[in-house]
């Protein structure tokens, strides 16, 4: 029954519930008059279809090194995901993705500024989405890493996830490369330095993995970027990304986010 509860339901048994409050206190001599409620519901037309997958979870790249985290043997963790929906994306990233390294035949760890991914990790998370129907994007080190390194990773990683690999993400929260006090990249850290790197790293892994899609540019809050990379990217980027913290965006009206 509550699966099937819907706005206009909620709504109609609301009503019918008011009114006849108010019935009962006439007829008991709280009111004299019962005025008639009339409530009319006004359907504009949809501005768009919500895709089923629309439902994301985000997750430090360090969650994937846990030995039966992202697991199908988690049974519980599995449930929880499928309560959420039979598709859905897991991003795989977040500030450890700029502190970690892949290690096919390594021993993993998880540690927040030194996360080491093998190729066991990969195929624990393979059978994790296999088993839940979800996709990942999977993002990887731009900040400190190696181009070299990050095709080994790439290679394993298309190959293992497979279909449920949505998209590859190169670095995290690419604008703040050249701020903190040990900044990843020597700042300023331009848009322009930033597309000429992700351009030298788009065009090899894309030679490597032809069928790879690219989510980009993942800012944390700017939405210039974003709009840069939507005029020129020219294509190869599937995904336009940006993480929205509320208290920290300039944009983003409710009349923006349901359009």
């Amino acid at each position: 029954m509550y699966g099937k509860l819907n706005r206009r339901l909620f709504l109609g048994d609301a009503t019918r519930l008011s009114t006849g409050l108010l019935v009962s206190q006439a007829t008991r001599g709280w009111g004299a008059t019962v005025t008639p409620i009339s409530i009319r519901l006004r359907h504009p037309a949809p501005l768009g279809q919500v895709p089923a997958n629309f439902v994301g979870l985000g997750y430090e790249k360090s969650s994937a090194a846990v030995t039966g985290l992202l697991s199908e043997t988690n049974s519980r963790y599995v449930q929880l995901l499928n309560n959420l929906g039979r598709s859905g994306v897991l991003r795989i990233g977040g500030i450890v993705s700029d502190f970690s390294r892949y290690e096919p035949d390594g021993r993993g760890a998880a540690e927040p500024k030194d996360t080491v991914i093998t190729r066991a990790k990969l195929e624990q998370l393979s059978g994790f989405l296999k088993k839940t129907g979800w996709t990942a994007i999977w993002c990887f080190n731009l900040g400190q890493g190696s181009l070299v390194e990050a095709l080994r990773e790439v290679k394993d990683v298309a190959s293992i996830l497979g279909s449920h690999l949505d998209a590859v993400e190169l670095g995290n929260e690419v604008e703040n490369y050249g701020k903190g006090i040990k900044p990843l990249r020597t700042p300023p850290y331009t848009y322009e330095a930033y597309r000429a790197k992700y351009d030298e790293w788009h065009e090899t892994i894309a030679k490597t993995v032809p069928d790879v899609r690219f989510a980009a540019p993942d800012t944390a809050a700017s939405v210039e970027w974003v709009e840069q990379m939507a005029k020129n990217a020219n294509g190869e980027v599937q995904l336009l990304t940006t993480h929205y913290y509320r208290g920290g965006q300039q944009h983003g009206s409710a009349e923006q986010l349901t359009s």
